[in-house]
């Protein structure tokens, strides 16, 4: 009987360390950032958009669009895949969205052409 309950206990404990090696935690991707996208950057329409990074997050930290409405201060989710960076306002309430892709910046909805970099 006392063999019975020791290889059962053995068999739980053994069980137990398999499943808790095994056990991975989530792990978080780091957003991709392209340092290209840092600055100022306009169009011949009035679309304006500066880009920095804060505390490794890609930030919007102003935006105005041929309308002359302005958005400040937006965390931006961004993605690299090859050589296009597509991001996003990480606020889902906020309709925010565009590429990077060879020196220009394409703001989806707002702007109706790209924008290039400004020399400051």
């Amino acid at each position: 009987m006392l063999r019975i309950i020791f290889k059962s206990i053995l068999y739980l404990f053994t069980l137990s360390i398999m499943v808790s090696c095994n056990h991975k935690p989530s792990t978080v991707v780091p957003a991709s950032i392209n340092i290209e996208m840092f600055g100022s950057w306009g169009n011949d329409k009035g679309c304006m958009a500066t880009f920095t990074k804060i505390n490794n997050r890609l930030f919007l930290t102003k935006f105005i669009d041929e309308k002359n409405n302005t958005l400040n201060n937006i965390i931006l989710d961004s993605k690299k895949v090859s050589i296009m960076t597509s991001f996003k306002a990480q606020n889902s309430k906020i309709n925010f969205n565009g590429s990077f892709l060879e020196g220009v910046i394409i703001i989806n909805t707002y702007c109706t052409q790209p924008l290039h970099k400004i020399d400051n």
